[in-house]
């Protein structure tokens, strides 16, 4: 019998090991993200977020009445949607308990860090095009694309304001940036840029940094890294 397209169901002992899901075990199946601003493997389903990470409901009812009642905000938002994907940088508020969270990498786990209110979010900068009237779009790691000018270049970072999605300030991508690492063996680290090495044809760059941490030299995938400030608390 042929597919009729993909399917709708996640399997807990299927998830990539980023994410944080606990009873793999004991129990099958894990509410499945939505499609939205992040990948599928990289992310979590808000009401999953609610329920298992910061444990504000005991079950998925529970936690789907606190999404739906207004009281949880993404990125300065209300957000009523139980399957919306949260993933890298992500500010997550919930108004009852006036806390912040920012979902960071953890011990090669993204996990909800606990944060003061914010007053911007750091994002990467994953593409850029010319739209009508000669105006700059970017689009930025979460799904967002918003109105820039032509100083931003893809692989620079930005500080977007909340609620309004404003650039508040442009961290450009530079030998001696600070950079936080948040995909493969080293992720969760911090440490700065000495040198970017370009290879030919379809190999991607690499990324020459100098961990904050050990002192130690760190090669990785440009892709894998993210320049931010001295703002910036992990």
């Amino acid at each position: 019998m042929a597919k009729k397209g993909k399917t709708l169901h996640l399997k807990r002992i299927a998830t990539k090991t980023l994410l944080p899901i606990r009873n793999k075990k004991h129990k099958v199946f894990l509410v499945s993200p939505s499609a939205g601003p992040h990948p599928k493997a990289q992310s979590l389903a808000l009401v999953v977020l609610i329920r298992d990470e910061l444990g504000l409901a005991k079950d998925y009812s529970e936690a789907r009445k606190i999404i739906k009642q207004g009281f949880v905000y993404v990125d300065g938002r209300i957000c009523k949607d139980p399957k919306r994907p949260i993933g890298l940088l992500d500010v997550i508020f919930v108004k009852p308990l006036n806390k912040y969270w920012r979902m960071e990498i953890i011990k090669g786990k993204l996990k909800a860090n606990p944060i003061q209110q914010p007053q911007a979010k750091y994002c990467k900068v994953v593409g850029k095009h010319t739209i009508k009237k000669a105006k700059i779009s970017i689009g930025l790691h979460d799904g967002k694309n918003i109105i820039a000018d032509n100083m931003v270049k893809v692989g620079d970072s930005v500080k977007i304001s909340l609620p309004d999605y404003k650039i508040i300030k442009l961290i450009k991508l530079e030998n001696g940036a600070n950079c936080y690492i948040f995909k493969g063996k080293h992720a969760g680290k911090f440490g700065t840029l000495q040198k970017i090495i370009e290879q030919r044809g379809s190999m991607g760059s690499i990324a020459v940094l100098k961990s904050k941490q050990d002192n130690k030299e760190i090669l990785t995938s440009l892709n894998y890294i993210m320049v931010i400030d001295d703002e910036f608390n992990g």
